[in-house]
């Protein structure tokens, strides 16, 4: 697989692509990058199957990930500092990076920009951020005025949709309620980073059924009223179709899709860099369109996911919700589908996604 340059100093990601769908010069092209433990091969079901649509799709590992570089000592310590400036550095780094990719993509493929014809757009690039991935197209338009003009200028003809999938608490800065409150183990003190990402995959995958009343009402709750509803414990004795995704894998699926060392390494203790961080690159990239105004917010959420990623759909509602003239923004709720539908319904999500270009 190739490896593409984000800097000077020799950083490269690993990315696979499905390449341009056969008689179509005016596709999109869709970049997705993923959440923690699970890295990119969760959506092989949908990259096989994207030229169906007219897509192409590109599948971007993060670093500390098999393929990617791994974070520099300093990197990796901006992580632990707990030094909320220092983080918000190391966070606009990753925005930054990036640009770069999609600058260095759009050069070397010749991707096709965004084009209307007839009031019908065409070509561009639509990013998606799954789980803690969100944080990521995030971090590129919340910092987008870092960008030299020229960089800006070319995204700009490019970028037209940032798909926010299935986004959980810690990656959109949501207030959290406590442990005694609604129960997450990724938030538990008490378990290390090894505890947590061994039990992560499980967990994530799992079915959970949460309150329908709170579910059709999510627009309008407080985070208290939200919660009340909410379901911390999977299905205890699910069907066949709604066990966990990581026991319906193989062992070579599993194996291909989840490591759990670079998790460990910057990826769990990522989950608990400064909130503030977070909420504040999600706030700029909904609320404010000064650069990139015709690019459009997508939320698609799933109402059997994790608790904590339903709380982090309702927040940026609420984050949307508060803004005078935010961006263009349009949600989806998928129901019956846990965290990874791309994984277990590929065709259904890449419609959602041909729908919300």
């Amino acid at each position: 697989m190739p490896l593409a340059p984000v800097d000077d100093k020799g950083t490269y990601l690993l990315y696979q692509d499905s390449g341009a769908p056969a008689d179509s010069t005016s596709y999109v092209t869709l970049v997705a990058f993923h959440g923690t433990v699970f890295h990119s091969g969760n959506f092989q079901p949908m990259f096989i199957r994207a030229s169906e649509h007219k897509m192409r799709m590109v599948l971007v590992t993060l670093r500390d990930y098999p393929g990617s570089t791994p974070y520099s000592p300093a990197e990796i310590d901006a992580i632990f500092s707990q030094d909320a400036e220092r983080q918000g550095e190391y966070m606009q780094a990753r925005g930054l990076e990036i640009s770069a990719f999609l600058s260095w993509l759009i050069s070397k493929e010749k991707l096709p920009p965004i084009t209307q014809d007839n009031g019908n757009t065409s070509g561009g690039i639509a990013l998606l951020g799954w789980s803690t991935g969100s944080a990521i197209p995030f971090s590129l338009v919340a910092h987008a005025d870092k960008l030299s003009a020229d960089i800006r200028d070319l995204l700009g003809a490019y970028l037209r949709t940032c798909f926010l999938w299935d986004p959980p608490t810690y990656a959109v800065g949501c207030p959290l309620p406590s442990l005694e409150e609604f129960y997450c183990p990724v938030r538990d003190p008490a378990l290390s980073p090894e505890e947590i990402a061994e039990i992560f995959p499980t967990w994530v995958s799992s079915y959970f059924s949460h309150d329908p009343a709170t579910l059709n009402s999510i627009d309008d709750l407080t985070i208290t009223k939200l919660i009340t509803g909410l379901s911390a414990q999977s299905l205890s004795d699910p069907p066949p179709h709604q066990l966990p995704t990581a026991q319906t894998m193989t062992p070579e699926q599993y194996n291909d899709n989840i490591d759990l060392l670079g998790a460990m390494r910057s990826h769990v203790p990522f989950l608990f860099i400064d909130r503030t961080v977070f909420e504040s690159n999600a706030r700029r990239a909904l609320q404010e369109r000064i650069i990139w105004p015709h690019l459009r917010m997508a939320l698609v959420w799933f109402d059997m996911s994790v608790g904590d990623t339903v709380m982090g759909a309702w927040y940026i509602k609420q984050l949307v919700k508060q803004a005078d003239n935010g961006r263009d923004f349009s949600a989806r709720r998928m129901d019956g589908s846990n965290h990874f539908p791309h994984w277990s319904e590929p065709r259904r999500c890449l419609e959602v996604v041909s729908e919300l270009l």
